[in-house]
């Protein structure tokens, strides 16, 4: 879905979301979402500025103290929408993605795709 959805920075996030909805079809929770939890919530509590943050697809600059964890950090996100959402929204956007009569011409466009 890199044409029409998957912006920058998904690439090694978005594959772990079938090991997440094929946990939750034989009822568990992937172990995957603990892992994440407990690397992103580091991120998410430190303060951040408003001008000089990292953004979601620079995460993995060297420099930064999250790089290690940048891949984990970006899947909590996605952890967080279907926990909430439920699993049928990755159906959802993989088909709506799938069934898009243009191609997104840049980071932004795959954005508000998404959103």
């Amino acid at each position: 879905m890199g044409s029409t959805w998957s912006f920058a920075g998904n690439g090694e996030v978005t594959n772990n979301l079938f090991h997440f909805k094929v946990s939750r079809i034989f009822g568990h929770q992937s172990y995957k979402i603990a892992e994440v939890w407990s690397a992103a919530v580091p991120y998410i509590a430190e303060p951040k500025s408003k001008t000089g943050g990292i953004n979601w697809a620079s995460m993995d600059v060297d420099g930064n103290k999250y790089k290690s964890k940048s891949s984990d950090i970006r899947l909590m996100m996605w952890a967080q929408i279907l926990e909430r959402y439920g699993y049928d929204f990755m159906t959802y956007i993989y088909k709506r993605g799938r069934d898009a009569r243009f191609t997104s011409v840049n980071d932004q466009s795959k954005v508000d795709f998404f959103l």
